[in-house]
């Protein structure tokens, strides 16, 4: 019988099995280490803390965008990184608005091409998925319901799931 949450281990073999190919990116540790509940807010400020010379882009989906004003001191992050939004294609920019709530809209000074500087500098970038209209939601399903992942995800990840039975029912 396989497991419908993935182990800690089992989620960084397969992060790296992801990124390898991308010397650019790297795998962190921070939260799994992390003893008790770790919250995004900490991970960017420790993120922010330790790398204040680079910029730093936080990248999520619109539907963990959509989420955001009921993470826990969401509102800091816009002062410590970059926000990158990726949405599926059909989705107006503008939707970054109406899901922000009137004290974040407030800290917004400039809006060009779609995307919004905050006071601090930093931006809330919305970039259109055309090519990857794919949901980890989608992936869970189409694993635990023994249908295709391929071209979803990497070769060498989806070896790992097959192996490990990740997100398989008895």
């Amino acid at each position: 019988m396989g497991t419908l949450v993935s182990a800690s281990e089992t989620r960084v073999r397969m992060l790296n099995a992801a990124v390898k190919s991308n010397p650019k990116f790297h795998v962190s540790l921070c939260e799994i280490l992390k003893p008790d509940i770790s919250y995004t807010y900490e991970t960017l400020n420790d993120y922010y803390r330790e790398h204040k010379e680079s910029e730093i882009f936080f990248i999520m989906g619109m539907d963990s965008f959509k989420e955001l004003p009921t993470w826990e001191r969401y509102s800091e992050f816009f002062g410590m990184v970059n926000i990158i939004v990726c949405q599926r294609s059909g989705c107006e920019p503008s939707a970054v608005i109406d899901i922000l709530p009137r004290e974040v809209l407030m800290d917004l000074i400039d809006q060009k091409a779609g995307n919004f500087q905050h006071i601090s500098g930093n931006w809330i970038f919305v970039h259109e998925s055309q090519s990857f209209n794919i949901s980890s939601t989608d992936i869970r399903q189409r694993v635990e319901f023994d249908r295709s992942i391929r071209y979803l995800v990497p070769d060498e990840v989806r070896s790992i799931i097959k192996e490990t039975q990740l997100f398989q029912r008895g």
